[in-house]
């Protein structure tokens, strides 16, 4: 009886529905009614695309499930099994239906760790582009269904295998839960794996293996949609076992799934049952995905619900058994002497209708229950029965008072001023959504400037009630009031209304100020975009006579030289953003000593950030420098070239470094012409002297290596990365283009600007 009990109390919670008038009065013998909308327990049942040829099916499937997992139609091998040719046409229309039918549907899954089920053709690349395919596939399939799906299975089955850590590295499966969160950041992330509730005998995924590869994904970065999914392919179920684990999964307080649920068994329909009460009464499982979808030709799966003619097998009844159960049917029952009606419900949604014989209008209201729920939690329902209001709006309320008329005239016409000077700062599009919105404010001004007023005046008042006849009742009668008293009003309600207006002014011009904020940022974009597409210079064959090196930033170069290991500057710690990818580490910059192609040729180093590093590695580079310095090119001190003027650096007759004779053939490095940081009050100060550097100070990181103040810095973009070597990670060249404020973002802040006005 204890188990049962909880089980109730798991999932249920008792509210006090009270009916009042609108006075606040109770009201006995008030019919309630209350009806479930939608459960608030996730139940569903996986689907493949035969459900797309079906309308019965369809039928069957939408009666039934709230949630469902696409088998195969959003995996890797089915999108693109044939590299560059990819096709979603089974999920978009799989999406389509569920999304017509109010199906949650799980992403599942973007790529999976089993090495057997990845295609050939990703097995047959080299590190280097299987890299940027993994990172092409993240972003296809989660771009393309973001805020559509209510999560994802991100690598499948991480816990038993690793084919891809294999491949790209240790930290691989953790990189690809930073990317999808960055992707789409409101989806759960699961870590999807069998055998950790089925059986305790399979040692590679026990709960506590299980919870270890958990914490090692969550301690690589800020992962706060993190969800641990548990397949449930059973056999003979453990029930005592599968409790245990749950109550030690429990313990990293993140949502619990079980996602693939089937059992193979003679009594299988029993032990379908046994698994789901189980899953069902504890309180950190949080949904359940049943792996039983239709064939027409047939059960080749390792469970059904259903026969080829939905004729439900007895796993199909149980299933529809519990779905019934775990519900609560229609409730009609009758308010008490203070206006109360107590119910214990399921955890769902619900819409409680209240009707009084003394009225012919019904009070309708919407009900969330759920586990934040409390017990004995009261609804107040407020009919409207007692007291009516001339020329009743939706409030209530007889709108009359015009007082802020001219503040909303002058908001209008200030608009129509403006309409040229917005439209030729924004598309047509954008234009034509601004005044849209601009229209609609003015009216929402209106309407609630003018409630605001009816509800702050002390003179209006509610008219008794009145029959249900046409004819309007009188307007509403005021109290005489001395000319002093009115000339007091008339003066506290100039101020009041300049008091009003001037915040909409304020925040009015800070919108427009935005929209040429947007504008002076497409332009700067433009700027950039146009700069890159130029052809590269070649560093090494330049001389002063050949550019106008005063207005390098943006341009590409091409370098060649050895670099100075043995100055390596470490800034950081800095976070990767690669295809959404986040992770701390730091960016690498080494002096270029260029070698000697001829007369006239450069011979100044180059600074060049050679890219993003992990912590680990770090160190490693570290000791790699160490090791290797007795080769290393060595640069001349700073104090023996002449000279600090951007002209001298360029001086055909000064040689400014000595290189010694390397047999190696030179580094190439193909990178953009950058400037320092402007680092935020909050970044502390650089500090060469412990070798702490947090921003880019292109002098300061000079004169630490031993170079002129203002040598030349450029990022690394060059994307042919050695497969032994991954690390450092170049740039990639699109990310110097964007700008932390983008225009689509001064377009909200002017929306929000604007919107702002109704406060």
């Amino acid at each position: 009886m204890k188990q049962k009990v909880n089980r109730v109390q798991v999932r249920k919670k008792t509210v006090a529905i009270r009916a009042v008038d609108a006075n606040g009065h109770a009201l006995p013998g008030a019919s309630v009614s209350i009806q479930q909308t939608r459960s608030g327990f996730p139940l569903g049942c996986a689907l493949k695309n035969t459900i797309l040829q079906s309308s019965e099916y369809q039928s069957w499937f939408a009666a039934r499930f709230t949630v469902t997992t696409f088998t195969n139609e959003m995996k890797w091998y089915s999108n693109e099994p044939v590299e560059g040719k990819e096709t979603y046409a089974d999920a978009d229309a799989m999406l389509a239906f569920s999304k017509q039918h109010g199906i949650a549907v799980r992403g599942h899954n973007v790529v999976w760790d089993n090495r057997q089920y990845v295609q050939n053709w990703v097995q047959s690349l080299p590190t280097q582009k299987l890299r940027e395919a993994v990172n092409r596939k993240f972003n296809s399939v989660m771009t393309r269904y973001r805020g559509q799906v209510i999560a994802w299975d991100v690598v499948n089955e991480n816990v038993h295998f690793s084919y891809f850590e294999s491949k790209l590295g240790e930290n691989a499966s953790s990189i690809f839960y930073q990317q999808a969160h960055q992707l789409d950041p409101h989806a759960l992330m699961f870590l999807n794996e069998f055998n950790t509730l089925e059986v305790p005998v399979d040692g590679k995924s026990t709960p506590a293996k299980y919870l270890q590869k958990l914490q090692q994904i969550q301690s690589f970065g800020n992962l706060s949609r993190m969800a641990i999914g548990l397949e449930g392919h059973f056999g003979t179920p453990d029930i005592s076992y599968m409790r245990a684990a749950l109550d030690t999964l429990a313990g990293a307080n993140v949502p619990i799934w079980l996602t693939e649920v089937d059992v193979t068994h003679s009594n299988q329909s029993k032990h379908l049952e046994d698994i789901l009460r189980e899953a069902h009464s504890h309180p950190a499982v949080q949904g359940i995905v049943i792996f039983g979808v239709w064939n027409p030709k047939g059960c080749f799966s390792r469970m059904c619900l259903t026969d080829v003619n939905f004729k439900n097998l007895p796993t199909g009844d149980v299933v529809d058994k519990l779905l019934s159960e775990w519900r609560t049917h229609n409730v009609a029952a009758t308010t008490d002497a203070d206006g109360l009606h107590r119910a214990e419900l399921f955890h769902g949604e619900y819409k409680i209708t209240i009707n009084h014989p003394s009225s012919n209008s019904s009070s309708v209201r919407s009900l969330t229950v759920d586990s934040a729920s409390q017990n004995n939690n009261v609804l107040t329902v407020m009919g409207k029965m007692s007291i009516k209001w001339a020329n009743r709006t939706p409030m209530g309320l007889e709108l009359r008072c015009k007082w802020f008329n001219p503040e909303i005239e002058a908001f209008n016409k200030v608009m129509l001023a403006l309409r040229p000077q917005v439209e030729h700062i924004v598309s047509a599009g954008d234009a034509s959504f601004f005044f849209h919105m601009a229209a609609s404010l003015s009216k929402t001004l209106r309407l609630k400037r003018s409630l605001l007023s009816v509800l702050s005046s002390p003179r209006l008042t509610p008219l008794s009630a009145f029959s249900s006849s046409d004819a309007p009742p009188p307007p509403p009668t005021y109290a005489a009031a001395s000319a002093g008293s009115r000339s007091q009003e008339k003066e506290r309600g100039k101020w009041s209304k300049a008091l009003l207006f001037l915040p909409g002014a304020i925040t009015f011009g800070l919108g427009t100020w935005q929209l040429f904020r947007r504008q002076e940022k497409i332009e700067m974009l433009d700027y950039r975009t146009k700069r890159l597409e130029m052809e590269p210079l070649k560093w090494n064959e330049l001389s002063s006579s050949d550019h106008d090196f005063n207005s390098l930033e943006f341009r590409k170069v091409i370098c060649e030289g050895d670099f100075d290991e043995s100055k390596s500057v470490y800034v950081g710690p800095r976070s990767r953003s690669i295809s959404g990818v986040t992770e701390n580490g730091f960016y690498v910059i080494t002096p270029l000593v260029p070698r000697i192609t001829g007369p006239g040729s450069v011979q100044l180093p180059v600074l060049v950030n050679r890219g993003w590093v992990p912590r680990g590695w770090r160190k490693k580079l570290e000791n790699s420098e160490n090791s290797g310095r007795s080769s290393t090119p060595k640069i001349v001190d700073a104090k023996q070239i002449e000279g600090s003027a951007w002209w001298k650096f360029w001086s055909k007759e000064s040689t400014v470094t000595k290189v010694e004779e390397n047999s190696t053939a030179p580094t190439r490095v193909i990178g953009v012409v950058r400037g320092s940081e402007k680092p935020s009050i909050f970044v502390p100060e650089n500090d060469p002297s412990t070798g702490q550097w947090f921003y880019v100070d292109v002098p300061m990181i000079a004169r630490a290596c031993g170079v002129p103040d203002n040598t030349l810095y450029i990022e690394d973009i060059n994307e042919d990365v050695s497969a032994s070597n991954p690390y450092p990670i170049p740039k990639d060249v699109n990310t110097l283009i964007r700008h932390s404020v983008m225009p689509q973002d001064h377009l909200n802040y002017t929306f929000t600007w604007y919107s702002s006005r109704l406060l």
